[in-house]
């Protein structure tokens, strides 16, 4: 899946034409058209808890969910970056939703794989497209591209923002992770220990939340780690499947020498010892298609899995994960994100929708 992506550019303007599936039992809405947005009418989703809820992008077809963020301030207000249809926002937890895709011109730049918040300004985020970095300091109102010394690598397929500067910014590319200290205007490589086969494909990275200088970058060959703001790398695969095999990895808040590692075909695995060593984690897990794991900041213990069936749920640790599917259409979750300001909400991508509970 993921090593198709660069011809999911190519195939942009074709993919208005996708026929979805209308099999979810949830009432589908109309995707909206760019209007203004009131937020006098926040309507909060209801409190049952392990049903989906929300159903809020069903209808859109103009490309797949590929990106969620949310604002740290309001956990109503949410961003969805799709395939070929640009950036979309809801500020009522997803039940309406509207296009904030001025500035992204053309096919490639609204072929948007990943969204980030600035946790210091979440009125300035950060969207990683086909045709590089783009920004927008107005919550979505306009976007520009800074992509200065990125050079040919515009594919992007990842970003991080250091959470203590968040000027500090790291972009995972098809060609390898770059890096802005300057809030994005200007960026340089930083490449140094990265093996690859042949490209330096990021599919995630992931920053200490503590010790910031710490990172690490999840590539389709293995996971590596840096200690000096990637400036150089080392190799952390002790333990680890063969590969290609990995997408993603998140570390525990609280703990940041415990971190997850999701992959293609043998599920999760975890370390306690910052990377130097790896244990599988899968008991009760169905599916070992792991695209995308969350952690709960307020309970660490508390863990959320997307994989190719759907989302699963460990409220220890990894130590046994149980499905959390009711309502669900189970299908390839693409992405995660936990909201947890004043309200906990799960937010999960699934094809050409957005589905949100309150587990």
């Amino acid at each position: 899946m993921k090593r198709l992506l660069p011809t999911i550019i190519i195939s942009i303007l074709l993919s208005s034409c996708t026929t979805i599936s209308q099999s979810l039992t949830l009432t589908p809405t109309v995707f909206p058209t760019q209007t203004a947005m009131s937020e006098s009418t926040l309507t909060p989703i209801p409190t049952t808890p392990n049903i989906i809820e929300t159903n809020v992008l069903t209808g859109n077809k103009i490309g797949d969910v590929f990106a969620l963020a949310i604002d740290p301030s309001s956990s109503n207000i949410v961003y969805a970056g799709t395939d070929s249809g640009g950036v979309y926002k809801s500020i009522d937890g997803g039940i309406a939703w509207n296009v904030v895709s001025v500035g992204l011109n053309d096919p490639a730049e609204r072929h948007v794989l990943a969204l980030e918040v600035d946790p210091a300004m979440p009125t300035t985020l950060y969207a990683g497209t086909g045709n590089g970095v783009f920004k927008t300091t107005d919550g979505g109102g306009s976007w520009y591209a800074v992509n200065t010394g990125m050079g040919y690598s515009r594919l992007v397929l990842t970003l991080a923002i250091d959470p203590i500067t968040p000027t500090t910014i790291y972009a995972g590319t098809w060609d390898g992770v770059f890096k802005s200290i300057d809030g994005g205007n200007n960026w340089h490589a930083v490449n140094t220990g990265l093996v690859a086969e042949f490209h330096f494909d990021t599919w995630n990275l992931a920053i200490d939340p503590i010790s910031p200088t710490t990172l690490y970058a999840v590539l389709h060959n293995g996971v590596f780690k840096s200690i000096d703001g990637g400036e150089h790398w080392l190799a952390i695969n002790e333990g680890l499947p063969p590969s290609p095999s990995f997408n993603t990895l998140a570390i525990d808040q609280a703990l940041p020498t415990t971190l997850y590692v999701g992959t293609d075909y043998y599920g999760i695995f975890k370390s306690k010892d910052g990377g130097k060593n790896w244990i599988e984690s899968n008991n009760g897990l169905k599916y070992f298609n792991v695209q995308s794991i969350v952690i709960d900041p307020t309970n660490t213990s508390i863990l959320y899995a997307g994989t190719g069936e759907g989302i699963f749920k460990s409220i220890n640790g990894g130590e046994k994960w149980k499905e959390i599917n009711t309502g669900l259409d189970k299908n390839h979750v693409r992405a995660l994100e936990l909201a947890t300001k004043k309200t906990t909400i799960l937010y999960a991508s699934i094809n050409y929708d957005v589905f949100a509970i309150q587990p």
